[in-house]
């Protein structure tokens, strides 16, 4: 058994998505540095979860004392191209830094290779946030460009690393 479980996002989950993405040491990885509000993020699970533009998930440490711990996702889902952009934030500060985001990217990839039937899916992530970038690389994915300066936070510019893992690379790594 993994040490996660992840399950599909409900408006249920809005008070601890809202929680999590307003905890500073979530925030600061994030492109909005806004406080979320409830009604934006029920607006968001009615625009884009609901209608298939975004699957995202809720991660369960999986263990004696189930628990929700954070939220996983493939938003910008284009069945054109078959491409879809990752994203995952661990939202309970105790929950991290034991392998639970390696285990819950691992899991959202194969959904997204396995079930949407995606080709590409892609990320970026601030180059300071080197735990995350640990993370993707663990379980395949390669850097592709860095944009320098490409975002202004509260504490100066940041370069933004961009990486993908492309469906063969999924497979060669099942193989």
């Amino acid at each position: 058994m993994g040490k996660v479980l992840l399950r599909q996002l409900s408006l249920a989950d809005t008070d601890n998505i809202v929680r999590w993405r307003n905890n500073p040491s979530v925030k600061k990885n994030l492109y909005s540095q806004d406080e979320l509000k409830h009604q934006q993020h029920i607006s968001y699970f009615e625009k884009l979860v609901k209608t298939g533009k975004c699957a995202q998930f809720i991660i369960v440490e999986n263990g004696e004392n189930q628990r929700d711990i954070g939220t996983t996702f493939i938003k910008n889902i284009d069945h054109n191209n078959h491409n879809g952009e990752y994203g995952i934030f661990i939202g309970e500060d105790s929950a991290r830094g034991k392998g639970l985001a390696v285990s819950a990217t691992y899991e959202t990839l194969k959904y997204g290779f396995e079930e949407l039937k995606l080709h590409r899916i892609y990320l970026t992530v601030m180059a300071d946030n080197v735990p995350a970038i640990s993370t993707y690389e663990k379980v395949g994915f390669i850097k592709e460009g860095i944009m320098r300066d490409g975002f202004l936070r509260y504490d100066g510019y940041v370069d933004i690393v961009m990486m993908a893992m492309l469906k063969s690379g999924w497979d060669n790594q099942r193989t």
